[in-house]
């Protein structure tokens, strides 16, 4: 997924973790700091189900924390930082228990993607 790729909401919801500080790295290298990575995690409002979206573009992000966001609105653009040796994006939905700063822990969902 190239550096830029625009990026929407998969549900309606409100935005309830957000890091989107973290410098993006040149796209043939390892990010230097493995810990941190720019995240959005958007919480469902009718199912509390959290939709996490991992390794965004730095300072991208169009909404903040306690924004409400629609289905298929742009919410940020790809990026590459965290533990990365090329860019790329993580994507899930997480029960209601999900933080991005505790990955071992997430208990995803199934889901179908369809264009």
């Amino acid at each position: 997924m190239p550096i830029g790729t625009k990026l929407y909401s998969t549900t309606r919801g409100t935005v309830v973790e957000l890091v989107d500080t973290t410098e993006d790295t040149h796209p043939t290298m390892r990010s230097s700091d493995e810990n941190t990575l720019n995240y959005m995690i958007i919480k469902d409002q009718q199912t509390g189900l959290k939709h996490m979206f991992c390794h965004l573009k730095e300072g991208r992000a169009r909404f903040k924390i306690g924004d409400v966001v629609r289905p298929e609105r742009m919410i940020a653009e790809s990026g590459h930082n965290g533990a990365s040796t090329q860019q790329h994006l993580h994507f899930g939905i997480y029960k209601d228990d999900c933080q991005a700063t505790n990955s071992w822990k997430l208990q995803s969902v199934p889901i179908i993607l369809s264009s």
